[in-house]
């Protein structure tokens, strides 16, 4: 019953695409500029913060002009159930702005979801969804570039191509992201390849080897862990889904020579750096967990995740509402370990570092399962638009679900950025693809 719905069996499939023959044939320039920035946007979720900042508004002026010559097909977006779900969260979101104890916070956190636009207005020319895909890939790869650059210029001492606004920390390499940033951008460029790689044929099969062999060295450069952890299940999920699949072996083990490759590169080069990171989260989640010792980074994380877990236990349904975690915790929380609590306050955390935790203590159990249907529904549509980069976007959107316990990424302008574009285009119903009608003309 869930499998049927998430295909959305109401969408009139004939008038749906009649809808899109007709647009295509009354303005195929209009298409055609609409494609361009939405493929603009796709790839500006690979360069700094500000690109996705000005690119969705851009397109979602574009979207808006052209409204009136597209509402033949635009109401069948609205049918979709990744549309629906992502209109229900937004709302159930919105309406914990009522009894939140951090209105600004949370108008701010709110505010993230609006790159939740971006399936309406990558609606109309979805029907070149592998350009798309393309466009998102090749942005990634420009913050590979940027890695290379920035960690160029560091060791040479070329101040000027060394962002200002980004600190990196020592032996990190973010580019022109920050490095906990830069990890889970990669890891759905990661996801993007990989499916390329593990399952597709021809030149989708190298392609998909060399991006995934450029993302995984950029994820472990950034030496933030839990994109470490993230990619490692990533690959291992998309192995095991290739091998039962094609009942072939050959092409998991390429990725794991791949992986090999990169893994000894990156240890090469940062290993002293990744030794370090790895033996800190050992040391201080065993001493936060063995012996109530919050007062460190990774036991820091792990008190957050616990102060979460309570906000929800204080109101299950509703949660403390939207953007309220850091005040709740302030004013509410256990004080079980008091250095860890001024740290807290001292870093201003705006959220637990957990998507579903932090959904759940925001919204409660109902904002929770909303996300994860909302995120499932695109998980659902993209493994069945085909095969190879075609499947990218949703094994792009794992990558995101890999990053649950690290990440609350859907209140970070930078990863909702990320979740808009993999959203939009993962649908449960897509246009035809161009030159593939299947209906008459209207």
């Amino acid at each position: 019953m869930i499998n049927k719905t998430l295909t959305a069996p109401w969408i009139n499939r004939f008038g749906a695409e009649r809808a899109f023959r007709a647009q295509s044939d009354r303005l195929p320039r209009g298409e055609a500029v609409h494609l361009i920035f939405a493929a603009a946007f796709c790839a500006s979720v690979g360069l700094p913060m500000t690109a996705p900042e000005i690119g969705v508004w851009v397109l979602v002026s574009i979207w808006l002009i052209g409204l009136v010559a597209v509402r033949g097909t635009q109401k069948y977006v609205l049918l979709q159930p990744v549309t629906l779900l992502g209109l229900a969260f937004a709302a159930w979101t919105a309406i914990g702005l009522f009894w939140t104890p951090d209105r600004v916070r949370g108008l701010e956190q709110w505010g993230a979801l609006r790159f939740g636009l971006a399936v309406l207005a990558i609606w109309p020319v979805l029907r070149w969804r592998g350009i798309l895909i393309g466009a998102m890939a090749v942005g990634c790869l420009a913050g590979n570039v940027a890695q290379v650059v920035v960690w160029w210029a560091e060791h040479e001492g070329v101040d000027w191509l060394v962002p200002g606004f980004v600190d990196h920390g020592p032996g990190r390499v973010g580019g022109w992201w920050p490095p906990v940033y830069a990890g889970l951008v990669l890891v759905t460029a990661l996801g993007l390849h990989l499916p390329a790689g593990l399952m597709g044929r021809g030149w989708q099969r190298w392609a998909g080897l060399a991006g995934a062999a450029v993302s995984l060295a950029g994820i472990g450069v950034t030496g933030t862990r839990g994109a470490w952890i993230a990619a490692a299940g990533l690959i291992v999920l998309c192995a095991g889904a290739a091998v039962l699949r094609a009942r072939a072996w050959k092409p998991v083990i390429a990725a794991a020579i791949v992986s090999l490759v990169v893994g000894a590169g990156v240890w090469v080069s940062v290993g002293d750096v990744l030794s370090a990171r790895v033996s800190a989260v050992w040391t201080e989640a065993s001493r936060a967990l063995k012996q109530d010792d919050y007062n460190s980074d990774n036991g820091l994380r792990v008190l957050m995740a616990i102060w979460a877990v309570d906000a929800v236990g204080s109101d299950p349904v509703a949660g403390v509402g939207a953007g309220g975690y850091s005040a709740w915790v302030a004013a509410h929380a256990d004080r079980r370990d008091a250095a860890a609590f001024a740290r807290f306050r001292g870093s201003d955390h705006g959220h637990c570092h957990n998507a579903i935790l932090q959904a759940a203590a925001t919204g409660g159990v109902v904002g929770a399962l909303l996300l994860l249907a909302w995120v499932g529904a695109g998980v659902h549509a993209g493994m069945r638009a085909g095969v190879g980069y075609a499947q990218g976007p949703a094994w792009a959107l794992v990558g995101l679900l890999l990053m649950v316990p690290f990440d609350a990424w859907q209140v970070n302008g930078q990863s909702a950025a990320v979740l808009g574009v993999l959203l939009a285009l993962c649908p449960g119903w897509l246009p035809p693809r161009v030159g593939e009608w299947v209906t008459p003309r209207a």
